[in-house]
């Protein structure tokens, strides 16, 4: 057999003498797993409002339909699963949607465009020789 079988079999047989074992010698971890939380029609609705998006980006962040939402905030429906995992990491982080922007404003897109516009630029100008006097930060300085 070859090494991979036997380092396999090492690896399980030192696991089942540890279980019969009187002496542990392998680490153990205990791990809980906080209940999903359950969200009414308001809470999401106010969960929304605080991110500042609309109903449609808001939809577009959580990866579900407009219709969806629009039936959580209606209570005709809630949210279940990894949606109501999302809106917890929501209450407990405002920055959340900041830090992992899924849906940009156009705004934002446009000076993402200017950017790369501003290093397709540069980088040009590297491939013809020519030398950049400003700084990374002046080149690339983009406004908030």
């Amino acid at each position: 057999m070859g090494r991979a079988y036997e380092s396999i079999m090492a690896g399980l047989t030192e696991a089942v003498e540890d279980v019969q074992g009187t002496e542990k010698k392998l680490k153990r971890h205990t791990i809980s797993v906080v209940p999903v939380k359950e969200y009414d029609a308001e809470q999401v609705k106010q969960i929304r409002k605080s991110t500042g998006m609309s109903q449609k980006a808001f939809a577009g962040y959580m990866g579900v339909s407009d219709k969806t939402v629009e039936a959580w905030e209606a209570g005709t429906n809630r949210p279940s699963g990894a949606a109501s995992r999302i809106l917890n990491m929501m209450e407990m982080d405002e920055h959340l949607t900041e830090q992992f922007p899924f849906v940009i404003t156009a705004s934002k897109a446009r000076r993402n465009a200017e950017y790369m516009e501003k290093l397709n630029k540069a980088d040009e100008q590297v491939q013809n020789g020519q030398v950049i006097t400003k700084s990374l930060d002046e080149l690339f300085a983009m406004e908030e």
